[in-house]
């Protein structure tokens, strides 16, 4: 037998000559192996853990986004019905809820009505104003829209 075929075949040895030449050190190598190993599968462990939270937070979110979609949907539609849509009045000829617009909004819807009446045609001018006085009146309680027309007109006073 060479030297090649020891190396390929070692020689069997009994449990006692093996504890003979295992060192201290090689019991050390092992023992930190061992615990690096378990420490690995308490991460693992970790680790699938913060996954399972981690989707039933998604699940959750996503349900919750829902829900508010649901309910931005539904304050729409209650809202929409309690207006009514463009074009069309309420059974009681106005509409039925209070309404309660700060400055800046009042200027935007004016500033809207001057865009859109800049935008007409100089001989439909006219027509303009009075399609903007029909839709604020249906869309909008009779002060609303009376406020929202009159700061329209200063727009356009300072416009001419």
């Amino acid at each position: 037998m060479d030297s090649d075929d020891k190396l390929r075949f070692p020689r069997r040895i009994s449990m006692e000559q093996a504890a003979r030449t295992v060192t201290d050190a090689d019991v050390e190598r092992l023992r930190q192996l061992a615990y690096r190993i378990q420490q690995a599968a308490v991460a693992e462990e970790m680790i699938q853990e913060a996954r399972r939270k981690a989707l039933k937070a998604r699940a959750k979110t996503e349900e919750m986004e829902a829900e508010l979609h649901a309910q931005r949907f539904a304050a729409r539609a209650q809202l929409t019905g309690k207006i009514g849509r463009p074009g069309k009045r309420s059974d009681k000829g106005s509409p039925t809820i209070d309404w309660e617009l700060d400055d800046r909004e009042l200027e935007a819807l004016a500033l809207k009505v001057v865009v859109r009446i800049a935008k007409a045609a100089p001989e439909g001018v006219d027509r303009e104003w009075l399609i903007c006085q029909t839709e604020l009146g249906e869309r909008l309680p009779p002060y609303v829209a009376a406020e929202v027309l009159q700061r329209a007109q200063e727009m356009l006073d300072l416009l001419r």
